[in-house]
């Protein structure tokens, strides 16, 4: 992997508010701030869920299609999985409230607790009920002797997707959860800009411009600082 931004393996995407979208020629600096870590957090978890829905509308063609590719429908299904649990991870990044849908008919918590769940036996543990592969003995007919063990056998089962509700459920539930930090990311959006406006300008020119540094395959391997 080089140094540069290689646009097949990185996806960029970017805002500007309604001032800085008068003239694509303004200077842009990177500004980093407890306001502003905080308003990329919540950016962030906007982006995974929006992705889980999406992934969950693609997925949902896909179990409509009798002619669709298993692997494809196998891969759909743990990818909107994992982008949704990823929003409920403790680490660096802030975490989401399951409480904010509490409000909802049903039993919604439960009903994500259970797809949070889903995700940690599929894409965290090898060995879970959901995917299982047996191992057997085939036997010779015992009404002949001699009675034999004639070889082995297996069984192997993976739990690929759920059927069409299950899937529409879970993009319901990253819906709700996106439109429950609306008004929160606006709010931040406009504490950053406030904060912003109180430092000296001169300042601001000064500091380093917005920009992607593209990893190293080092980073893999070390935390988020």
């Amino acid at each position: 992997m080089t140094g540069h931004t290689n646009r097949k393996t990185l996806h960029s995407s970017g805002q500007l508010s309604a001032a800085a979208e008068l003239d694509g020629s303004l200077p842009i600096v990177k500004y980093v701030s407890n306001a502003s870590r905080k308003y990329a957090d919540l950016l962030s978890i906007a982006a995974d869920l929006r992705s889980t829905d999406e992934i969950c509308q693609r997925l949902v063609k896909c179990l409509e299609d009798p002619t669709a590719d298993s692997v494809l429908i196998d891969a759909l299904s743990t990818a909107s999985l994992v982008r949704y649990a990823r929003c409920f991870a403790t680490g660096k990044r802030a975490i989401l409230d399951p409480q904010r849908i509490s409000h909802l008919p049903g039993d919604p918590i439960l009903v994500h607790k259970y797809y949070k769940d889903l995700r940690d036996k599929l894409a965290a543990h090898s060995v879970n009920p959901f995917e299982e592969t047996l191992v057997g003995l085939a036997l010779s007919d015992p009404l002949t002797e001699p009675r034999l063990v004639l070889g082995t056998a297996t069984l192997s089962g993976r739990h690929i997707a759920h059927d069409k509700h299950g899937v529409e459920q879970l993009g319901r539930l990253a819906r709700e959860f996106l439109k429950s930090l609306t008004t929160e990311i606006e709010q931040c959006q406009a504490e950053v800009l406030a904060e912003a406006q109180s430092h000296p300008i001169d300042d601001l020119y000064k500091l380093d411009p917005l920009q992607f540094t593209t990893p190293s395959p080092q980073q893999a391997g070390k935390g988020r600082r």
